[in-house]
């Protein structure tokens, strides 16, 4: 695939992963294998960080950000997609209950979110699936 052309990139079907010389298609480690030159895993150990930036009074919400189930493959694909796009057709923040009410923040409302690497205005989504003090925003 690293040998693609712009052209042939454009032209490219729908294809399965996983795609290399040796197979293309079927389930990741479906074989017992890692894609390394032993074919194991290699187990690394990782410490967590404090987040770069902290709350704090001036930002009181940690902002997570992510895919949504129709945001898949960088969008390079997906965004092609009519359909896929309806599915939710513009950006959210997401909050807890308990925020909006201290906010006075309604469902669907317009609400502003400034951090320290900029500010967007999206449409308030009011759900328990973000704990009280973190929002949610697609990156997409």
């Amino acid at each position: 695939m690293a040998s693609l052309n712009d052209q042939d990139y454009d032209a490219l079907q729908p294809l399965r992963w996983p795609v290399s010389a040796r197979r293309q298609g079927g389930r990741f480690f479906a074989d017992g294998r890692f894609f390394t030159d032993t074919g194991r895993g290699r187990m690394l150990p990782v410490r967590s960080r404090a987040p770069a930036v902290a709350v704090s009074p001036d930002f009181p919400f940690r902002l997570n950000t992510g895919r949504l189930r129709d945001q898949w493959h960088s969008m390079t694909r997906t965004a092609l997609s009519p359909r896929l796009s309806a599915h939710l057709p513009e950006p959210f923040l997401e909050m807890h209950p308990q925020d909006a009410a201290r906010l006075s923040v309604r469902p669907a409302d317009l609400v502003r979110v400034t951090s320290p690497a900029g500010t967007a205005t999206l449409r308030a989504l009011i759900s328990d699936r973000v704990q009280p003090g973190e929002v949610f925003a697609p990156m997409h």
